[in-house]
Formats: structure tokens, C-alpha cells, sequence
């Protein structure tokens, strides 16, 4: 390609060289129509002889950039500079230097290139009085990243055989300078003007072990530092106290100073993820590590094999509004949100959470309502749909909050199948499998109980005496009269009317077949006395109390009520079956409730003719005497 090329064109604001297989240096050659004049971009990119064989740079010194190769660039007033992909593996001083670049250049971009050498390699590009943005990252090199083709042609050539072995490693250029032992700090200086640099995928190992003090770094704003080995941080870079964005993903930092970030005050976005940081040692320290970052709104903490986290970790950033925990061992939320006012991203994906507390769900609903925006990402945790989690799964289904993977995770079920928890939208299905068995043995237990309950009660009613004597018994040691105790053997109160059957039949069975001794008003009631005085001196002195009760003892007998609450008065718990009720199938109805409440069911017995037959003999010889 002739250095002319270029020649006809006079008024360029854009160059662009892409996939153009001359190689750099011919390339390079062809801007010598472009000197002085003044061109907003130039760029190359992949420009190599061989495409695809990067170490043929070496052979033909494509790979080189020095002064030489660069005589026509320097005196071009060019703003923005890129010299992307072309398998550059030095760049000697001078390469950028020159009072034109000085003057014009604002931004450098040197992307993936497998540079060789120290850091001081390209530190000279840093000083461009002008320059804005510089970015340079490298390219890997892995231990067998030599292809075939490569091999074969490096091979011909003696010269680079010990370049061939350096080239076998991952990473290319090195920080030898800041680790020398008897250096105790590395002073980098740097333009005022410079706002942004990428230094990325340079190192192969780098240490902040010792000092490292930046000079004019007052006004840069972003700085990114990925994947370049950063091991042991023990001091921070001096010299950045107005950097906003912070990246060091992909970085080894094994042993971080607790204190490191309160260099960098005004930081708003830091990315320390994939950093491999030892679990215990933040566990212990995170509230510490940020502290002083008050103005923090972006931080990302992902894929640090993380598992616990102080509560209070957060307490110094209440302007958070974005946090990535994503890759890492958490069971749980591991901050407390009420920390974080401001929070409208949460990126927790790909951890061992199997639920979320009540608490933090209403923490991030309080979120969502006051900031009008909330995105939780859950996709990656293995959720359990036993349950315990029957509330947590009706959340994720109806809750406004914005969540990842169309409200679809995956979920345990109690018996260990996987699932997921869209299988559990019928949630009333959900509820009957987990309470359905529990609410109906409850409701069997109830109704046992209440059923257990009434009959307690209607014997207890019906049996209160005698249950209450037997409950002294037991507990006091009462003992029971018996008939040797009273007087008369049976008391029998009847109405006038029933005078045949009360003093003939049956008193002639009680006194002739049971042999006790019975007490008849018409017979035995002394003249002497009163008879409401002798009816009840009677009554207390008789082992039974017979009534005999129908319509007539009802409603003629005026003593009826008088004799029927003396004879409830006289039981009691020595003796409580003592009242027998002989009662007239028709006339069950008139039974007072002093009976009904105090005799029991088997003391009352049902006659229908008032005759003394064989099943009234019996029942009266059960009662009057066993």
C-alpha cells in the first residue's frame, strides 16, 4: 500500500482501518499525507499480515511500536486515538510522545494487545498534557496459547526462543517496579486533565503492598482495574480523592486492608466482584470496608463465595440504591433493609436461599410503595415449596415488586422432587396439602372435645350428687350410711287418692319381702306434731325416700312441692341415691325441676298401672336394697 494513499483527501475527520491485512507499520506509513492537519478519530483495528497468527507481529516487528513507526502519528492533531486488536507486544519510549499529541490528544484507547514489559511501558502516555480517557487492556495468553502456526513460525527463529517461553504465560506485562523490596513507594505521574483509565487484563500479578501515589490525579472520576492479579492490598492508591466509579472485578485480593476504600470518599460506583475475598475476614469487617463511603449508590459484591455479612453493614450508605450479592453462599438476605432507604435494585441471584423472611418482604413492599420502583433478581436459588413457605410463595405470585425470570424459580417440594414455584399458583390446592390434615384433625379433636364436653355436663346434671360422693370418697374418705344408720327403712309419700296402693301393695312388699321398716303419714305421723315437722323428721330419718307422683299427688295434694324439695334437701353425698320417684307414664310431664336436676335418671321409674308386678318388684328391690 503506498504512504500516498491518503493524499487526495484533505479535509478527514475519521480514519478507520480495519481488518486491513498490510500490517501496522505500512499502515502507519500511509498517515504521512494526514501531518498537520487535525482529525477527530483515528483507528486500527485487527490490522496484521497474517489474521489470526498474532506472533507473526514479532517476525515482521509489527509488534513493535516505537518513535519510528510512529514519526507520521505524532505530528497529526488527532483527538481520539485507538490501536485495538493489531498484536502489539511492546511500545518503546517516545512512541507518544511529541508537542502535537501533547497538544490535540484527548483520548488513547490500546485494547487487547498481549503487551510485554513493565509498567513504566506505558505510563509515558499518561502524561499527554490533554488527554482525557486513556484505556489499555490486554489480551490472554494461556499456558498453551500458542497455535500451531504460531509455533512453527517462532520456531525457525533463535531470537525468540526465550520470548516464546515469557509468551507461555498468562499475562503479559508486569509491576516488578512497585515490588521491589527496597522500594518503599511507587510515585506514578499522571496529566491533570485525565478524568478516566482503564488499565485492564495488563498484569499478570500485581501487589499494593507498598505505597502507590498518584500525582495529578485530582480530577479523575472513573478508574477500572480488571482482572490484573491485584493480590495483597494492604495500601490504597493515594493521589485519586475525587474517583466516582471503582472497578476491580476479577482480581485475587486474598488480603484486602479493611480500611482501603476510605481513600476514595466520593466514590459512587464500586465493583469489587469476582475478587476471590476471604468469607470470614468480610464477614467480620464489612461493616468497616465502607463506612466512609457515604455517598456509595452502586456496589457489586457478586461471586465472592460470600456467606455472611454484618447487619449492620450498610448503616453508612443510606444512598444505595443498587447492590449486586449475586454468586455467593447467602442463605438469607445478609444486611438489614432498613438501612437502605433509598435500595430499588437487589441482585441476590445464584445463592443458597430457600426463602425470604416476612420482615424483609415487607421491607422491600415499603421500598417499592415510597420509591415507585423495587427489582429483586431470585433467579439461580433453589427455593423450598414446603409449607413453611406457603406465605413466601403467595408473595411472589401477587407482589408488585419487579422479579427476574417471569416469577418463575426454581423449588423443593417436601418430598425432595424438584419443581418449580409456578406449579404452586393454586395456592388454596397448596394450603389444603399442607393444613388441609391438621385443620380436620383439629376439627375432629373439637367436636370430640365439645361432644365429651355435653355429655360431662347432662351427667353431671343428672348425677351431681352422686358424682360428688364419689369424688369424697376417693379423695377425703367419706364414708356411706347405710340403712343401719336411719330409722325407718323407707319414707312413702303419696296423695290421699293413691292411699290403697302406697299402704297395701307396696308397703306390704317392702315391709313382708325386703324386710325394712316403713314410715306411711296416715300411720305413723304423731298427732303431737305439726305436719310440715313431722314430715320432715321423717324424711331425715329414712335410708329411702319414695314418692309416689301422678296427677292427683300433683295437683290436689297442697304438701306436694313441700315434700317433694324435703326430700331434695336430704340427699346427700353419704347417701345419694335416697330419693326413688315412682312416677305415672303420663304424668312425666309434671315432674318439677328440683327432680329432673337433682335425681338420678335411675332413681325415676316409669309405671304405667299402679300395680306391684314383676318388673316394679325388681327395680324397687335393686334400689331399696343392693
Amino acid at each position: 500500500m503506498s504512504d500516498l494513499v491518503l493524499g487526495s483527501f484533505s479535509n478527514l475527520s475519521y480514519v478507520t482501518y480495519n481488518l486491513i491485512h498490510t500490517g501496522l507499520h505500512a499502515a502507519l506509513d500511509t498517515l504521512r499525507p494526514l501531518v498537520n492537519s487535525n482529525i477527530r478519530l483515528i483507528k486500527f483495528e485487527q490490522v496484521q499480515k497474517v489474521p489470526g497468527l498474532k506472533y507473526v507481529s514479532l517476525l515482521t516487528r509489527d509488534g513493535f511500536l516505537d518513535v519510528t513507526s510512529t514519526r507520521y502519528l505524532r505530528q497529526i492533531c488527532v483527538e481520539e486515538l485507538q490501536l485495538n486488536r493489531n498484536s502489539i507486544f511492546v511500545i518503546d519510549f517516545g512512541t507518544f510522545s511529541g508537542e502535537t499529541f501533547n497538544r490535540c490528544l484527548k483520548s488513547l484507547y490500546l485494547i487487547n494487545n498481549p503487551l510485554i514489559g513493565t509498567i513504566m511501558a506505558f505510563t509515558e502516555g499518561l502524561t499527554l498534557h490533554n488527554l482525557n480517557k486513556f484505556v489499555i487492556t490486554g489480551s490472554f495468553v494461556r499456558e498453551n496459547g500458542l497455535d500451531d502456526g504460531d509455533n512453527a513460525l517462532i520456531s525457525k527463529y533463535k531470537l525468540y526462543d526465550s520470548l516464546k517461553d515469557n509468551l507461555n504465560m498468562k499475562t503479559n506485562l508486569s509491576t516488578s517496579v512497585g515490588n521491589l523490596d527496597n522500594v518503599k513507594e511507587t510515585t506514578v505521574q499522571i496529566s491533570k486533565s485525565i478524568e478516566y483509565v482503564d488499565v485492564s487484563s495488563v498484569f499478570g500479578e500485581s501487589h499494593l503492598n507498598k505505597r502507590v501515589a498518584i500525582r495529578g490525579g485530582e480530577n479523575v472520576k472513573f478508574v477500572r482495574l480488571v482482572d490484573d492479579g491485584i493480590k495483597f492490598v494492604e495500601f490504597p492508591i493515594e493521589g485519586l480523592p475525587n474517583i466516582q466509579v471503582f472497578v476491580l472485578s476479577f482480581n485475587k485480593m486474598y488480603i484486602l486492608e479493611p480500611d482501603f476504600f476510605n481513600a476514595y470518599p466520593s466514590l459512587v460506583t464500586l465493583r469489587i466482584d469476582s475478587c476471590r475475598l476471604v468469607s470470614s475476614f468480610v464477614s467480620r469487617y464489612s461493616a468497616r470496608m465502607f463506612r466512609n463511603l457515604t455517598r456509595l449508590q452502586n456496589l457489586d459484591l457478586s461471586y465472592n463465595s460470600l456467606e455472611i455479612l454484618e447487619p449492620k453493614t450498610f448503616a453508612a450508605n443510606p444512598l444505595l440504591v443498587t447492590l449486586h450479592i449475586s454468586g455467593n453462599r447467602f442463605k438469607q438476605i445478609p444486611f438489614d433493609l432498613v438501612l437502605t432507604p433509598k435500595l430499588q435494585l437487589l441482585d441476590i441471584r445464584e445463592n443458597v436461599l430457600t426463602s425470604i423472611s416476612n420482615e424483609d418482604r415487607n421491607l422491600i413492599e415499603g421500598n417499592k410503595e415510597r420509591l415507585g420502583k423495587f427489582q429483586l433478581l431470585l433467579a439461580g436459588n433453589i427455593f423450598s415449596c414446603g409449607c413453611e413457605n406457603l406465605q413466601f410463595l403467595q408473595w411472589l405470585h401477587f407482589t408488585d415488586v419487579e422479579l427476574d425470570n417471569n416469577k418463575n424459580f426454581t423449588c423443593i417440594s417436601r418430598t425432595g422432587v424438584l419443581s418449580s414455584t409456578l406449579a404452586y399458583l393454586d395456592h388454596a390446592e397448596l394450603w389444603r396439602e399442607c393444613w388441609g390434615q391438621v385443620c380436620f384433625n383439629v376439627s375432629l379433636g373439637l367436636l370430640c372435645f365439645t361432644l365429651i364436653g355435653f355429655v360431662l355436663v347432662f351427667v353431671w346434671s343428672r348425677n351431681k350428687i352422686l358424682i360428688q360422693s364419689r369424688l369424697l370418697q376417693i379423695f377425703t374418705g367419706l364414708k356411706f350410711n347405710t340403712l343401719a344408720d336411719y330409722k325407718y327403712g323407707a319414707f312413702i309419700g303419696y296423695s290421699d287418692i293413691d292411699y290403697h296402693f302406697a299402704c297395701f301393695p307396696l308397703r306390704q312388699y317392702i315391709e313382708n319381702d325386703l324386710g325394712l321398716v316403713t314410715f306411711l303419714q296416715d300411720r305413723d305421723l304423731s298427732p303431737s306434731l305439726a305436719y310440715a315437722e313431722g314430715i320432715m323428721e321423717a324424711i331425715n330419718s329414712s335410708w329411702r325416700i319414695i314418692l309416689l307422683i301422678n296427677e292427683n299427688f300433683v295437683i290436689q295434694n297442697e304438701w306436694f312441692l313441700f315434700t317433694v324439695r324435703s326430700a331434695i334437701y336430704a340427699m346427700s353425698p353419704a347417701n345419694p341415691n335416697r330419693v326413688v320417684i315412682l312416677v305415672d307414664a303420663k304424668s312425666m310431664h309434671h315432674l318439677p325441676t328440683e327432680i329432673l336436676n337433682s335425681v338420678p335418671e335411675d332413681s325415676i321409674i316409669q309405671i304405667s298401672r299402679w300395680e306391684m308386678d314383676y318388673n316394679l318388684r325388681q327395680s324397687l328391690k335393686t334400689r331399696l336394697v343392693q
